[in-house]
């Protein structure tokens, strides 16, 4: 199993705040960690194990794990839904797998874990499981994918903006 680490999400995290909230001119003091072992959590959860075992057994447990993490515990001054998405895109193509919906479900289900003051892991593992699907590909497959995915975060970007505007 191939793990997000810290560094990894805070690249993800400063990716989107350099490509979303500069284009909405936010001011600096609304960006970075605001909780930094709220962070660290989130990013240790999916592979915590308790006396030898995982907490977490598949990927679609250890997905929803980390994308409940840092939308729940919002490490990040902003950003937190946005992040947790793009983590666990990341995180499932780094195993293997590839989330078929529009970038508005995702979204749209981001926000509803959001709004929510519990949501079960059970449903968003489900939520996940059902939209998975496992990917094989060479090298030039996966350069393919990660450009496809680059792709998808810009659209996903713009959608958010989007749904920003209307919100307000």
């Amino acid at each position: 199993m191939r793990y997000l680490s810290k560094t990894e999400v805070l690249f993800i995290h400063i990716y989107i705040i350099d490509e979303y909230f500069a284009s909405l001119k936010s001011p600096e003091e609304n960006r970075g960690v605001v909780d930094p072992a709220a962070l660290d959590s989130a990013v240790s959860l999916p592979a915590q194990t308790f006396d030898g075992q995982e907490l977490y057994k598949d990927i679609f447990w250890k997905v929803a794990a980390l994308f409940r993490s840092i939308i729940k515990d919002h490490p990040f001054l902003d950003g937190n839904k946005r992040t947790a998405a793009m983590a666990a895109l990341m995180f499932l193509d780094a195993n293997g797998y590839r989330l078929i919906c529009s970038d508005q479900e995702l979204i749209d289900f981001a926000l509803k874990i959001a709004r929510r003051k519990k949501h079960s892991l059970r449903d968003i593992r489900y939520w996940f499981k059902s939209r998975c699907r496992k990917h094989h590909g060479s090298m030039e497959g996966r350069k393919r994918l990660f450009a496809a995915l680059f792709s998808s975060i810009q659209r996903f970007l713009s959608s958010s903006k989007e749904g920003s505007r209307e919100e307000s």
